[in-house]
Order: structure tokens, then sequence, then C-alpha cells
């Protein structure tokens, strides 16, 4: 009961007036037990009261070797450094605060632990940093919206510090890289939100076992996650994109300072792991989202057993994946989509800095990856020695899918290449410097369909080349298939269905079902055809229905004959008459077109013969086939630097674009013309 009264008139005392004072008379027979309850107490600072950065300074000191929290409320302008030299387990809750500071640094927690600064708005100056933790342990920034800051250390550093971490924190707006972690262990930035960056967005340098878990990059000018001399580390479940060259930075990579452009970059470092699945504090991350960079979307540069893994790339302006000078490297599950150069580029580094085994790449594994739409080639291997390329997707590339140069011991098995260049039919090739190149590329297993979108109640039928595959689905509440590939759509929703080979190989295809329709309505309702014109006809249904199967039927084959009945209606006009062409919907739903055929057309008119413009005038003219039918009405012009083509179907508008003469000539379906002549003045 003694201890009990002494800490409660010691805690009293201590937050009088909001601010850690402890009095000289007090301490000599204050307790160690004492100041243990002590640091239970929560010190409260309100900027209303008058308080400043003095006062969080002095509450600093006052709880520095046993800990406690400092609450601060409302808007404080720091004016002096905080320093938190020696401090252990402390808290700053600034959940209720507005902070602005133009320091060089505004707090530094130097040889301590168990630092957490929580929450709050912090403001900072364009030549100002948050925070440099120097040497320390367990120091925590959790939830903080951090906006402004400039400093070529990054707007919240860490140095030689172990076991910390930065979550959940909001930064905007940094004319800097806004983390950088330097020669720090067991570093985590995990849930944090970095956009509109002047530098890179993070940064690890010469660090180990850092995690990189869930983290959301945009608008950044540098890179967007970047590991140089980093061991063992993780980058998982983190999005990027958006990343664009810092043409004000030159490359020094000791600080940091690269104008690069790139989603992720690791360089110099050993097991970087960078999509594996990972569990942190109750969270589960995989993979990693990279879209829209103004370089590469990630480089794998003097490294050793990287793994790359289930990562998602778009809209790359290079390569999607460049690894240089890195052996054991192991691209897994990835998919690649429109890089402008080539999805996955092996190429070795310089011979006076790298040893030959790294530069040759030796032992690296690309599998299982999916690349599609790529500029030239969908994998590149240069000088690379004892790769192997197995089970993966290339499709759209305009050069090969697959393609060696002076590369050795290569093995390309399985790999299934669509509308690429052909080199015997594989869409692999290498060149004659290359050597001991194993190519083997079974049928690949196809599906005949990637995606659908379906009614409820609807069936289809999907085809696989290979007919001893198993069939299932995903969600056997949404769509249902037996092993014949007889698909079913049961209620709204989206569901994979999916063939698997005795040896691992699959496919999928796509359902999304909709509602069932209501209506289904044609693209025309009336139509005048001439005797033997043709005519494709087209249907939809009510917004947010869906429907695969449209069947087209004629009333009368004699006047209108189906050439095609499926999706679309293909019709041909046969005799003068009226038919009338009818669309139905799986479910009965239908739609009519009253069509009209006429005589084919002898003779066309055009409204005007001679026609004088001016240079960026505009005109439109039309056609007359008299009593006869004619759908198609085809508009030319003979020169369009002249005379330029706006609309060419049915009627023809044009623009005079310089002086000269043109031609606009009408054409109907079955060869009769007419000329307009038109001279631009």
């Amino acid at each position: 009961m003694k201890f009990r009264k002494i800490a409660a008139t010691f805690i009293a005392m201590l937050t009088v007036c909001g601010a850690a004072v402890i009095p000289a008379e007090i301490m000599p027979s204050v307790q160690t037990e004492i100041f243990a309850q002590a640091a239970t107490n929560i010190l409260e600072i309100n900027a209303a009261s008058g308080n400043g950065s003095s006062d969080i300074q002095n509450a600093i000191n006052s709880l520095a070797k046993y800990g406690g929290t400092i609450k601060l409320t409302g808007n404080f302008t720091l004016d002096s450094m905080l320093t938190m030299y020696n401090c252990n387990n402390l808290t700053i809750d600034a959940q209720k605060a507005v902070i602005s500071s133009d320091l060089k640094i505004a707090l530094n927690p130097w040889q301590a632990k168990n630092i957490t600064i929580k929450g709050g708005k912090w403001k900072m100056g364009n030549n100002s940093q948050l925070a440099k933790v120097s040497s320390s342990e367990n120091c925590t920034f959790d939830s903080l919206n951090i906006s402004g800051g400039n400093n070529t250390e990054g707007v919240l550093y860490y140095y030689c510090s172990a076991d910390s971490s930065v979550k959940n924190c909001v930064f905007n707006n940094t004319l800097s890289q806004a983390v950088y972690v330097y020669k720090s262990s067991d570093f985590a930035a995990v849930g944090n939100s970095v956009s509109n960056a002047g530098g890179h967005a993070i940064g690890l340098y010469g660090s180990e076992k850092p995690l990189l878990l869930g983290n959301t990059v945009n608008n950044i000018c540098g890179d967007g996650l970047k590991c140089v001399e980093c061991n063992n580390a993780v980058i998982s479940g983190n999005t990027v994109k958006n990343i664009k060259w810092n043409e004000k930075l030159d490359y020094d990579e000791g600080k940091g300072q690269a104008r690069s452009g790139c989603g992720i970059m690791v360089m110099s470092s050993e097991n970087i792991q960078a999509g594996k699945a990972t569990a942190y504090a109750g969270r589960n991350f995989e993979g990693n989202i990279v879209s829209g960079t103004a370089n590469y979307g990630m480089v794998i540069n003097l490294c050793s057993d990287t793994l790359v893994k289930n990562i998602s790339f778009s809209d790359i302006d290079t390569n999607g994946i460049h690894n240089s000078a890195s052996s054991g490297t192991v691209i897994e599950g990835c998919t690649f989509k429109n890089c402008k150069e080539t999805g996955i580029f092996f190429v070795p580094g310089p011979d006076e800095k790298v040893s030959a085994v790294k530069r040759q790449a030796l032992g690296s594994v690309i599998r299982n990856n999916t690349i599609d739409s790529c500029g030239t080639f969908g994998v590149d291997l240069v000088m690379t020695d004892g790769t192997n390329v197995n089970e993966n997707i290339v499709r759209n590339c305009t050069d090969y899918g697959i393609y060696c140069i002076a590369a050795k011991n290569i093995s390309i098995v399985g790999n299934d290449t669509f509308n690429t260049k052909t080199y015997k039919g594989s869409g692999i090739n290498f060149n004659e410097a290359c050597s001991n190149i194993i190519i083997r590329d079974p049928a690949p297993l196809t599906l005949s369909s990637t995606g659908m979108n379906l009614g409820a109640g609807e069936k289809t039928v999907l085809k696989c080349s290979d007919s001893s595959v198993k069939w299932r689905t995903s969600d056997y509440k949404i769509v249902s298939v037996d092993q014949k590939g007889n698909v079913t759509a049961i209620n709204t929703g989206t569901a994979w269905v999916t063939v698997r080979t005795d040896s691992g190989k699959e496919r999928s295809c796509k359902f999304t079902v909709k509602k069932a329709p209501e209506k289904i309505v044609l693209t025309k309702g009336i139509l005048t055809l001439g005797v033997g014109e043709k005519y494709t006809i087209g249907s939809s249904v009510n917004d947010g229905a869906a429907c695969l199967q449209r069947i087209y039927r004629t009333s009368n084959s004699s006047i209108v004959k189906m050439t095609r009945t499926n999706w679309v209606g293909d019709f041909v006009a046969q005799k003068p008459g009226v038919a009338y062409v009818t669309v139905r919907s799986y479910n009965g739903k239908e739609s009519t077109c009253k069509v009209t055929v006429k005589n084919a057309p002898s003779y066309v008119t055009i409204s005007k013969k001679t026609l004088v413009m001016k240079v960026g005038q505009s005109a439109s003219l039309s056609a007359n086939v008299g009593n006869a039918g004619c759908a198609e009405r085809t508009f030319r012009t003979s020169n369009s630097s002249v005379v330029r083509m706006t609309k060419t179907n049915w009627t023809g508008s044009f623009t005079a674009v310089k002086k000269g003469i043109a031609y606009v000539t009408v054409r109907t379906y079955n060869g009769k013309e007419s000329s307009c002549k038109i001279t631009v003045v």
C-alpha cells in the first residue's frame, strides 16, 4: 500500500500541466518498483494549452528510462528536434494530433529500444525529414499520415537498426524517397502507401532479412521497391504502378539515388524471395503486381538464388524481368502482359566486375509463366548456361516466343507458343553461336475457349485438345461441368472450369454467369436489300444479362437464305419478296427484323457530280439506286491527301485537306459506281 500511495503521488506530480518533470526531492527515495508502476502512466500534452516541442521533449526525457505513453492532442509545430536517446519502451500516440515540421530531422531515436510512433497527420516541409532512427531496436512507425518531406536519406531513415518496422503509413507528395533503410536487419515495411514521391518509394541497402509486404506504390520518380546488398529479403503482396524516370537524379547507389524507373529492383543480393507466400502478424501475402513502369518491371542484377513467383507484370515500357549477371534465378507462375520489348530477358554482366559463374546465369529456371503481347521475344536468353525453360505459355509476340543467343546447355521443354514467329512450327529459335539446345514441345493442351459469359441456366460445351484430361470447376454452385466438358451455368457469379493432364499440365476457362435475358433485340428492325446482297445482323440483351447461345432463322429461305445462325446472323438475299429474320435466346426470348428484297441496282447516282470546296470545309454526299435494294453503299476518295473521308457507309462524309482535285466515288454491293469531282481551292 505504501508503494501504491507513493506511486500515485509520483504520477500526479509527473503529469502537472502536461509536462513530465520529476521533482528532485522525490528522486532519492523512489524505488525501482515505483518507476515500474509509473511506466504504465499516460502523459497527455495538448497543444491548446500552449504546449510545444520543449514540453514533448521533457515528457520524453522523463519516461526515457522506464517508458510509458505520451499522448499528443491538437496542432503542434516542432521548432526543435525530438531526441529519444537511450529511450526504452516509449510510445508517442499522435492519433489526435496534427504535427508540422520544417526541421532537417523531426524525430531522432538514437540507441533506443521499443519505440513506437503511432498515428497523426505529419506535415513536413520541403527540406525536412520525419525521422532518423540510428542504432536502435524495435522502433515502429504505425499508421502515420505523412505529407511532404525531402532528404536524400529519405523522409523516414533507418540506420544500423534491428527488428524495426514501418506499417500502415501513408506517404504523399514527398520530394525524395519515402523510406530508406541502411545497414539494418529484420526490418519490415508492411501495408504502407507511397504516392507522388520524387525518389524511390522504399529503398533497402546493405540490410539483412528485410520484409516488404502489402505495400502500395503509385506515381514514383525512381524505383518502386529497391533492395541493394540485401540478403534473404522477402517482397510479397505489393502493388507497384506508374513508375517514372527521375531525370533529376544521377546514379549514386550509395545514397540510393538512381533514375532507373523500375518497379522492383534487386542488386548484389542473395536469396531474394519476391512473391513467395508469406504470413506476417496474422496476414497472408503472396505475389506482387507491377504495372506502368517507364523502365523494367523488375531488375535482378548481380544476384544469386533469387525466386520470383506469382508476380503480374503489365504495361512495361521495356522488359518485364531483366536478369543481368545473376545465377540460380527461378521465375515461376508469373504473368507478363504488354511488355514493349521482352517478357523475360537474361543477359550477362561485364567481365571485369562479375565472376564467370554469375555472368552466365548458371542453373536458372523459367517455368509455368504466361507471357502475352510482348514487343519482341517472350523469353530471350543471351549467353546463359544451363537454363531450363519449361511449361510456359508464350503468345502474341512480334518475334519468336523463345530465343537463344550464344547460349549453351539450354532445355526448352513443354512450352506453348501461339501467334509468334515460328521456326519449324515451334515459335522457338536460336542463333548459330548456341550449343546443346534441347527443344521438346509436345502437342499443346488447349481449350476451345479461355473465357465466356453465360446466362443463368444456359448450357455450353468446352472442347479440349487432350481427351484424357480431368475436368473440374472452382465453384459448383456457379458452374457445373461433367467429364465430357458439358458446362451448365447455375447461379450468377464467376467460376473457372479447369482441365488437368496426368503430368499436371492445366488450362482454364473463366465463366462469368449473369442473369438470364429478359429480352433480346436485333440491331435492325427493318431492312431493304438487293438480290444477291449479303448482310450480317447482330443482337443484344438487357443490361446485367448474358446469352451465349443465340440462334438465327429465316421465315422464307427462298427469299432470305441464312449462311450463319449462331451468335450473329449472316444471310443473303435470294429473290424479291419479304421474309423475317428472327433471333432466339436459349431461354426463348425473340426479336424479328423485316427484310424486304428488291431487284439488284442497275445503276447508282451520286447526289452531286461536281463540288468546289475550300481547305478545311466538310461536306456529305448521298446515293440513289432508284427502286432497287441496296443496304451496302461504300464511299471512297481517290486522293486522301486532298479529300479525307470521315464516313464511308450509306452516306459519304469528307473534309477538304489541301488544294487539288479528288473524286469521291460511291459503289454498290454489285459493283455499280458513280463519282463526284471535288475541287479544293
